[in-house]
């Protein structure tokens, strides 16, 4: 959870509690899938959502192992924009707010 200050219409300070939510649409990510995970900063960091795009390898597996809570698996592949979509309203179903961004689980550093 982040806490953000801002100052209403009257100058007084509020403060505003978002609930962070990292998406990963993944499809045959599980050799990048643990470096990836391992380089979200969980000290803000609330959730962490991956969504399996019908993977052909244990991206599945390596979800689980890696604790991640939330794993939705497609039964046909709907490509990258269909996996995103999943994604996203899983985020928005969990309270990510309306701000969302991407970290796709293939891509490590």
């Amino acid at each position: 959870m982040i806490t953000i200050k801002r100052q209403d219409n009257r100058g007084r300070e509020r403060q505003i509690n978002k609930k962070v939510v990292v998406v990963m649409p993944a499809y045959n990510a599980e050799k990048t899938l643990e470096q990836t995970y391992n380089e979200i900063p969980f000290d803000i960091v609330d959730e962490v959502i991956l969504t399996d795009d019908c993977s052909k390898d244990n991206t599945v597996q390596k979800a689980k192992e890696l604790g991640i809570n939330h794993i939705i698996v497609h039964d046909k592949n709907k490509g990258y924009g269909g996996n995103q979509k999943t994604c996203y309203n899983k985020a928005l179903e969990i309270g990510g707010g309306r701000k969302l961004n991407c970290v796709k689980a293939g891509f490590a550093r």
